[in-house]
Formats: structure tokens, sequence, C-alpha cells
């Protein structure tokens, strides 16, 4: 990036930008660069004002105090004197070169001012993490670099892209060298009448501790530093993750832009830092926001644009977005398209394509993952690859291959499905004194054979059987049909008559609003609900299994005997066939194709009050696995990725699984799709940075 820069300035040039802070309401950016220095920028003219010297490496981060008298910022050189923070006048450039803290053993990764007298960076050491807090004796005068601002408001924002654009926008950001490339300009944001003419009085404060004769004195530990655990609490959706023994992020990272992710790879690969990604946060063993070693978490949730192509019914959709925000953005401007995900509207995108994803019309159209076809991808060296450039491995991978192993992925270029203007659905109850043994017997012998526009699902849960609260087994079927009712009475009554449906049960209506049926949100309301990223939060525990033959009316009963017992574990079954048994198992990384029956979602809840007993329905639950082995699939018992679960084998600490380890759950996700994403995983990722407690792991071959 060049331009021509006033006050000594001119000619600057910079090549590469590693952070950027605004300096609060003003018309200035300032940046830190790979070339070890830092600039103030006019977002206006694009002229560098000011250039700051004092590092030797590339600037890791940068923050200006709230009265923007000055700015700190530190290098990723491991050098006493360079990795100290810099205390810089934004007056004077000069003056660069006073330090804060003794940092001789410690690398400086990220740093911020706290009020305007307190600095706090945060720091790695080999094995043990650390805040240090720092107070300071400010300097001189400031007067700050000033003019007028423009008085028009502008606000502009990042998209997806069309297709031509995300084509370019590719093979340029997809060098070899890994480099993240400085933007060709700074994007402005302006408000009316802000002053930039700041002059500030001199003050002084005391500096603390300051005739300390240890060095480490002043070093607060972790544990003595207040956590602002607000946002990483709202972030996490199995609660019982949110506990104070819960390893928290030393870092968590909301990328507003593609760049920010490229930088955050390239910075927690030189430094050897874990990274969790997260973008939907349904992970049930929270491995997008939990880890057993110190670890950073990129939350992708503020990259969620959906690009529309409705002439071609093609769609780009950034990993942040929920499947709600997805309906909504299609159902705004079309009636007749849709997109087979998840029935949870709450799910982020990202999570659910890489471990396949289902939903209510994947009986017609397949997983998530079979209508995907491109995606943009940062790899392990911070390029941004597509489908192209990444190679037709990769992008087999990552369509069902599990997240966190391969790359963080941005966005999905997605096919959109026909809808038919009216769909219909119903729900309805049926206990053990109406017949629920024998109605979910002759289900599973029916369900997987219906037409692919029905799909039955069956909810099994313990209910009151009598004003006495005596207890009984329920089943709740419901059901979504791409059609009217006239059709599906018709196909219920020749297929499945013995559930006694009435006329009043079927229900017409917009395929969007099916969306809300089926995630039991109220059908009348506005579909602006599902632009809402409130995700429900519980205390949980869920397992999984698929079904190849019909479980027995015999073994129904041993099961609702089990339920009786342990009255907060639930079952849900999802029924398959249609496209399902239609696609090869090696497609995608995604098995679970020609002849499963249903999948079986096992759960155990419980309240904030009960969780002390946790471990109990956590016990329950795994009883109630072992008791369903001879009833499932075997060799291996399958089982689904998005449906996390560390029972079937935990890797060793830090993600770093043998292959023999790895295999013990790999193959009941993947079957002989693992050996398959172990080599692309080698070859994409051969130091396995990109790793969590069940990543598909690097080996020599």
């Amino acid at each position: 990036m060049e331009t021509a820069a006033a006050a000594g300035n001119k000619g600057a040039t910079m090549d590469g930008v590693t952070c950027l802070a605004w300096l609060s309401s003003s018309r200035y950016v300032v940046t830190g660069g790979l070339d070890d220095k830092v600039r103030v920028w006019d977002s206006l003219s694009g002229e560098c004002k000011k250039t700051f010297n004092g590092h030797c490496d590339a600037i890791q981060s940068l923050s200006a105090s709230r009265n923007l008298d000055f700015l700190v910022s530190v290098s990723s050189d491991i050098t006493a004197r360079d990795s100290s923070p810099i205390y810089s006048k934004l007056s004077d450039p000069e003056e660069t070169t006073k330090s804060l803290g003794d940092h001789k053993k410690k690398k400086c990764l990220f740093i911020r001012f706290q009020g305007l007298d307190t600095v706090m960076a945060n720091q790695l050491e080999i094995e043990k993490l650390c805040d240090m807090l720092w107070e300071y004796e400010t300097l001189d005068d400031l007067s700050y670099p000033g003019g007028n601002t423009d008085e028009s408001d502008t606000d502009e924002s990042s998209s997806a892209g069309s297709d031509e654009e995300t084509e370019n926008q590719s093979d340029e950001d997809s060098g070899t060298d890994g480099s993240v490339q400085c933007p060709s300009s700074i994007r402005r944001r302006r408000r009316k009448n802000a002053p930039l003419l700041r002059k500030r009085k001199a003050r002084r404060v005391t500096r603390r501790n300051k005739n300390k004769k240890n060095p480490d004195e002043g070093i607060s530990k972790k544990d003595d530093v207040p956590f602002n655990g607000k946002f990483f609490q709202s972030i996490i959706s199995v609660l019982r993750f949110n506990s104070s023994t819960t390893p928290k992020p030393f870092l968590i990272l909301t990328p507003l832009e593609e760049s920010h992710v490229q930088t955050a790879v390239i910075c927690s690969r030189n430094h050897g830092i874990q990274m969790k990604v997260r973008s939907g946060g349904h992970d049930f063993e929270g491995l997008s926001y939990v880890s057993d070693v110190p670890f950073i978490i990129v939350d992708l949730f503020n990259l969620h644009e959906i690009n529309l192509d409705l002439e071609n019914k093609l769609a780009w959709v950034q990993s942040g977005a929920t499947t709600g925000e997805l309906y909504y953005k299609i159902a705004e401007k079309s009636n007749i398209l849709g997109f087979p995900a998840s029935v949870c509207t709450t799910v982020g995108v990202g999570g659910l394509i890489s471990g396949g994803g289902y939903g209510a019309m994947f009986r017609k159209y397949g997983t998530s993952g079979d209508n995907v076809i491109d995606a943009r991808i940062v790899d392990v060296h911070g390029r941004i690859l597509n489908r192209k450039s990444m190679g037709e491995g990769l992008f087999w991978a990552i369509r069902g291959g599990g997240g966190g192993s391969y790359g963080i992925v941005l966005s999905w270029k997605i096919i959109l499905v026909t809808v038919p203007p009216t769909v219909t659905v119903f729900r309805v109850d049926r206990t053990l004194a109406e017949g629920a043994t024998s109605l979910v017997r002759k289900w599973q012998d029916i369900a997987h054979r219906l037409p692919q526009e029905l799909a039955i699902f069956v909810s099994i849960g313990v209910a009151n059987a009598t004003p006495k609260d005596e207890k009984t087994v329920r089943a709740t079927f419901t059901s979504l049909f791409l059609g009217d009712a006239k059709k599906l009475k018709i196909v219920m009554k020749e297929t499945f008559p013995e559930l006694g449906l009435k006329n009043s049960d079927f229900i017409e209506m917009r395929w969007i609003q099916s969306v809300l049926f089926l995630d039991n949100l109220p059908t009348n309301s506005s579909i602006d609900i599902l632009r809402g990223r409130s995700t429900v939060k519980s205390y949980f525990k869920g397992k999984s299994d698929y079904v190849r033959q019909p479980i027995s009316h015999t073994g129904l009963e041993l099961m609702w005997e089990r339920l009786l017992n342990d009255e907060l574990t639930g079952m849900n079954l999802t029924p398959y066939g249609g496209k399902m048994s239609e696609i090869a198992e090696s497609e995608t990384p995604f098995p679970h194709r020609s002849g499963i029956l249903f999948k079986i979602l096992y759960f155990a809840a419980w309240n904030e009050k009960q969780d002390a007993s946790s471990e109990e329905y956590i016990s329950r639950l795994r009883k109630m696995y072992e008791f369903m082995t001879p009833y499932v699939s075997q060799s291996p018992r399958e089982a689904y990725v998005n449906y996390r679960d560390l029972d079937l084998g935990q890797t060793s600490k830090n993600g770093t699984a043998s292959y023999s380890q790895a295999k013990i759950w790999g193959t009941k996700y993947f079957k002989g799709n693992f050996d398959r994403l172990v080599y692309v995983k080698t070859k994409v990722d051969p130091d396995n940075f990109f790793r969590n407690e069940q990543s598909i792991p690097s080996v020599a071959f």
C-alpha cells in the first residue's frame, strides 16, 4: 500500500497489516504492519500522517488510550527490549522507546488499555498463561493531528460477494507466501461534528510498586485478574461447561473481516497457541469453546453475510450465519426456494455443514453438505482458498469430515432447492395406553420407505399418564410433507392408517412457517424471529446411534422400561431412506446412507438445581446406550459426528491423538472414509495445527 503522506511521511509503504484500531470517533486509524512499523492514517485522504519506530519485528497488537493521549504496541520479537510494549505519544514519533514491564522470558501477544492509566497485556509462557498489569507515568501534552470531518455519514458493510468477485478475490488471496495483504483502501467511518483537534493537559499518575526489586512482582496470575466472563458465558449453550472449573480462553476474537481470520491463524500458528473455532456453539461436548490447554476462541458470529442468486438458485453463506438467518433470507426473496439444513434454527452454518448436516428435507435432497458446490477456507498458511485452489480432496473433506481439522471455512456456496408454495405438517402424541409401542414398531417398517417428500420424526419421552402423576411413555409423531394436505392424507391412509390422524391434524402452511413449526416456534409470529441468535441453553449430554434392523416389540417394551426408570432420558428418532439411500457412502465423508432405517439421538437433561447430580444423569444415559447395543449398527457402531461424544474415545491432551487412538471413534463417525480423511489432513496440515479432542490426526505415511 503506497500513499502520499504529510508531515515527513511522504511515500510511506506497508507490506501487510497485522492489526489496526480506530482512534475513537475520529477520521484516523492506526495500523501495525509486518514491517515493524506503527502508522497513523487519514481515512479520508488515505495519507499516512505519522510513522512510529522502535520495534524490530511484525506488530502483534496495539491499543490507543481512551483520551487519545497515548498509543501502546507490541511486536512478535523475542528480545527483551522489543518484546516489551513500546509506549508512544501520538504527537511525537520520536518518543517510541519507552517500554513497560520486564518481558525477557515472555512473549506479549495482546495488549489493550484499561481506562486512562492502566495497560493490560495477555502473555504466554511455555506452559503458563498470565496477565500482566502495569501502571505508568503519563508523558507530556499531546496535540492530536486534526481537521474537520466530512459531515456526511457513511456505513459500508462487507459481504460474501458475487461469484465473479469471489473468484477474483480468491485468486488474489491465494498466494503461496501465506501473507495477509494490506487492504487497498481503509474503510471510512465518519460521525458528524467529531472534534479532531484534541489538546490534553499534562497530568501525572503515581506509578505503583515503582521501587519493587523483583521484576516479577506486579504480575497478576490469571486467577487474580477478573475474567470478562459475560461474553464467554453467552456463547456456551451446554451449561455443564459453564462452571468455575471450566478452562477459559485468554482471548476471544470476533473477526469482522476475512483478513482478521487469516491474521489469527498466522499469529496463533507462529506462537504455538491452540485455536478453537465457533460458529453457532451447538457442539455437544463444547469442543468449540473448551480446551485442556491454553487457547483462544475465534468466534465467527460477525461473519454472517448471505448473498442470494435466485436466478441460478445459488447462494454464498458465511459460516457465522445461523440456519434461521439463512431460511429468513431465502423466504424474504422467494416462497418456492429453501435449503435442506437443521430443524434447530440457531445452529451455525459452518458447524452444520462441516459435519454433513441433516434436516427435515434431507430425505428429498440429501444432507446440507451434499448441496455445497464451492467454499472459501483459510488454510494453515493463512491463505484463502476456493474449491479450485484447495483441490478436490480438501473440498471433499470439509463437507462432512467434522469441524476443526482442516482450516477455517469462511463461506459456502450452496444450491437452493425447490419447495412447493404449500406444505403440510402434523404433530400428534400417543401414549402406551394409546398403542405407542405398536405405532413405533410400524413406523420402523415404513418411515424409510415413504415418499421422499415426507419425513415423520418420532420423539420418545416420559409423561404424566394420570392426574395422580403416574408415568407413561409418550411417542410424539411430527411430520413435514412437501405438498398439500389432500395428497398427504392419501399417503397416510395407504401407508400408516394406524396412526389415526384426523382432518384437523393436517395443517397447511408456507415452507418458512414449517421451519417455525418444526423448531417449536409460533407459526403465526413474524419470520423476523429467525434472525435472532438467542440459543436455548441447557444442562445436557447426548449420544447417537444408527439402526439397520427394526427393533422388536419386546425390545421396545424393554426400552420403555428403562425410560420409565430414568425419566430424564429421552430419544429422538430420525427416518432415513429416500435420497439418502441413493448417494454413495464415499460421496462425502458423511457415510450413513444406504441401509440405515433411522438415527437415534439419546439425551439426558437436568436443571441448575440438579447440576450437582449431573454425573448421575450422565451415567443413566451411558447405561441406556450400553443397553441398546444389540439393537443398533455393529462393526462399527455408527455415530453422527455433529453429535460429538467423547465417550467414544478422547484424544490425548491438546488433541494429539495417534492414528490408532483416533481410529476408535473415527470409524464410528466416518466408517471407511476415515483413512481418506487422515490422508487429506496429513497433506494440508502436516503439523496438526488445527485440532481438537476428536480431530482428524496427521500421520506419516
